[in-house]
């Protein structure tokens, strides 16, 4: 097969650039803030709970957590001392100690040269663009080619994961410092001992610091297995010596956020012994404490498995901001959608893993994360052997190793998909190893839709009338282009890479688009009436508000 679409370094680094900015086109192009403003019209005294509109309670963090958060520490700054202390809450509480307002994170300095409400959207293009970058980088180290590299970064900034947590600004400014460490680890012999380990402890204190320490512990835990893996198949222990001298430097560098951090959690909500009540609640995945919680977990499973196939087949808590969210868990947590060509690239990498230990390292850094995710007995040995795990939120979030896997997987697959494209007799090698992949494909979608429809507890089609129909006719649009690759026309075509890797781009930006809500700064900037007068009625006093109630499927009534 000819290749006509060449991929410079150049084009490159600009797609890399340029498709976080269309992704976020609202907030680049219209003046828009990416924070959830249009949740302010379902909480008192703002407005009153609208009869449609599914309440996102993870997305509301963005702005009733995050904002004032970042608001404090900028104001510390902008008066010329360190934000220790937040006094506009209580009697006072510790700010730089709580370890999500990420004071001493260095790409945070956003939010205090730009506007706190416009610098969660500078950050989030930002970590998105530093997602492709590091992303490229790793899988260049692992031999994938451009176009594969540039798949896979795709496939990682613009997937489920990353989109569904992209308001709250620690998730991803923790997770993108993955790829680059395993991009360091990847081919040691290539640079210098001391080289790689400062680099690995530069990425590891980004990683403590960015402000989520259970993602921060999900990602250097499967770094770790994969370099474990690695260095077993290959029989090359070096691989070891930089990652352990990088976590230890990195900590130390991280120390002064993590030893406030750790003394505020003895404090904390959270603050608990592993029980066995603590270990069933937090393998529940969210699930409200519910009676029926435990019986509901295959269900749970089946759903969260079925995103990576359709997404939105249980509804969407934002899109038009007017849809319905039928899910049992929250629709962050079980966000798991790559896209259909990385998903078929992943399990097509699958079956030649033998030939790539890079690529048997993830398979099965993704496998113990799905695992973890769908709340296995494998947590129990972190629930009650790792110091704070018990703390930590739901399994689910576990999916970040799943996300960094599939992407790295549909590098390795694209780059085996295109060898065989260019050989000779292609009708042979190609259509019967792609058909394959499909094949399994089919499989697996049938049980996992079958078992998700079938498990839940609505009737099936009361759920595929209110969401289920538009998630199934996107499946029909993107579906079928893939299918067509064992064709001889499609796969002679000269353009071929620059069209799958334009539709994966569509495929995962169209899903993207419409959940993470923006709005005018100007509802931020003026208070409702209310606000107004009884701010004016307290003067210099304090207010205490009181939610007797905070459900996750409906607005918190203060």
């Amino acid at each position: 097969m000819r290749a006509h679409f060449h991929l410079t370094r150049g084009r490159l680094i600009a797609f890399c650039l340029l498709l976080p900015a269309l992704a976020l086109w609202r907030v680049v192009f219209t003046g828009a803030v990416l924070l959830p403003i249009p949740l302010l019209r379902q909480v008192a005294p703002w407005g009153t709970p609208l009869p449609r509109a599914s309440w996102n309670p993870l997305m509301w963090d963005a702005l009733a957590f995050f904002l004032p958060m970042r608001g404090a520490a900028a104001q510390a700054i902008h008066g010329g001392h360190l934000p220790l202390w937040n006094p506009a809450i209580l009697g006072g509480t510790p700010l730089l100690a709580d370890v999500q307002s990420a004071v001493l994170y260095p790409f945070n300095a956003l939010f205090w040269l730009l506007p706190v409400e416009r610098a969660f959207g500078a950050s989030a293009a930002l970590h998105l663009a530093l997602a492709m970058l590091f992303t490229v980088f790793w899988l260049r180290q692992e031999g994938i080619s451009r176009t594969g590299a540039l798949l896979g970064a795709i496939t990682f900034a613009f997937g489920g994961w990353s989109l569904a947590w992209l308001e709250l600004p620690n998730f991803l400014a923790t997770a993108v410092w993955t790829p680059l460490l395993l991009g360091l680890l990847a081919s040691p012999p290539r640079r210098s001992f001391g080289l790689t380990a400062a680099g690995c402890a530069v990425a590891v204190a980004m990683t403590l610091t960015a402000g989520h320490l259970q993602i921060a512990f999900y990602c250097l835990f499967g770094v770790g297995l994969h370099t474990l893996v690695r260095v077993l198949l290959e029989r090359r222990w070096l691989r070891l010596g930089p990652l352990l001298v990088g976590v230890l430097l990195g900590a130390l560098l991280a120390a002064p956020q993590l030893l406030p951090a750790a003394a505020l959690s003895k404090v904390s909500h959270r603050s608990t012994t592993a029980t066995a009540e603590g270990y069933a609640a937090f393998t529940r995945m969210g699930l409200p404490p519910t009676p029926q919680g435990e019986a509901l977990r295959p269900a749970l499973a089946a759903e969260l498995l079925s995103g990576f196939f359709t997404p939105d087949m249980f509804g969407n808590p934002s899109k038009g901001f007017g849809g319905r969210y039928y899910g049992l868990a929250p629709y962050s947590e079980v966000s798991a959608y790559v896209g259909w060509l990385p998903l078929l690239l992943a399990l097509h990498a699958f079956f030649f893993l033998r030939r790539r230990p890079g690529a048997s390292a993830l398979a099965a850094v993704g496998a113990v994360g799905l695992l973890l995710a769908l709340g296995t007995p494998l947590n129990a040995p972190l629930y009650f052997g790792v110091p704070g795990f018990a703390r930590f939120g739901t399994p689910s979030r576990a999916l970040v190793l799943v996300a960094v896997a599939l992407s790295g997987l549909a590098g390795f697959g694209w780059d085996r998909l295109m060898d065989a494209m260019r050989e000779a007799d292609r009708s042979v090698r190609l259509a019967p190893e792609w058909g394959r992949t499909l094949a399994v494909g089919t499989v697996l979608l049938l049980v996992v839709m079958g078992s998700a429809l079938l498990l839940y507890p609505a009737p099936p089609a009361q759920l595929l009338e209110a969401t289920g129909y538009k998630a199934l006719a996107r499946s029909l649009v993107f579906g079928p282009f893939f299918v067509m690759l064992p064709l001889r026309p499609l796969g002679r075509w000269p353009a071929t890479p620059f069209l799958l890797l334009l539709v994966t781009g569509a495929d995962l930006l169209s899903f993207g688009q419409g959940y993470n809500l923006t709005g005018p700064t100007r509802d931020l900037a003026m208070p409702p009436a209310f606000v107004q007068a009884v701010d004016r009625a307290v003067g210099t006093g304090r207010l205490w508000v009181v939610v007797p109630e905070w459900p996750l499927d409906r607005a918190p009534r203060a």
